[in-house]
């Protein structure tokens, strides 16, 4: 993937090289391309789901209870997909008018509702994971299978030194302002 010059131009006007001094060649080889690729990525599986009537919170509730494989309290999906309760409720809302998932009531509290999928609910979990199945596989046949290894490889190190590396930027996000 070529990096659009007018992508590479906006990242760095807005500060997204560490230091402008360094040799421009290895700072745009590196977050910009990263960034392009993730907005690509992200905008396939978006269309996918789109096709497919979901969104990204949508798709992580039928994911999370698919996985589960036991009906989930309304509240533990909330806290998994990061949203508050009421907007859990207008997004299972919509999930259980599409037929994809059905509330049950809890074993444990006669007065809360779990959620599990439905067959329907399972089905369209299984054709989002067929479409980016057959979407990576294609974008992967275009590249030799050593160059995939390698750039694995890469990956998986440049994810350790992410996490090693953001922990004290992500630690001081969380001031009293980010709340």
């Amino acid at each position: 993937m070529k990096c659009d010059p007018r992508a590479l131009s906006e990242l760095s006007a807005h500060g997204c090289y560490a230091d402008e001094t360094e040799d421009a060649s290895a700072q745009e080889s590196l977050y910009p391309r990263l960034a392009l690729i993730t907005q690509t990525v992200s905008r396939v599986q978006t269309a996918i789901l789109v096709r497919l009537g979901l969104n990204h919170s949508r798709w992580a509730i039928l994911k999370f209870l698919d996985e589960s494989g036991d009906p989930l309290r309304c509240s533990d999906l909330a806290d998994l997909v990061c949203v508050s309760r009421a907007t859990i409720t207008g997004v299972l809302d919509t999930l259980e008018k599409s037929g994809l998932i059905v509330r049950v009531p809890d074993l444990q509290d006669r007065r809360a509702f779990s959620v599990k999928i439905t067959l329907r609910g399972e089905e369209i979990l299984r054709e989002v994971r067929s479409e980016l199945e057959t979407w990576t596989a294609q974008v992967q046949g275009e590249i030799p299978g050593t160059d995939i290894e390698h750039l694995t490889r890469l990956l998986d190190r440049l994810g350790d030194i992410l996490d090693q590396q953001s922990a004290e930027i992500l630690d001081a996000g969380r001031g009293p302002l980010s709340t």
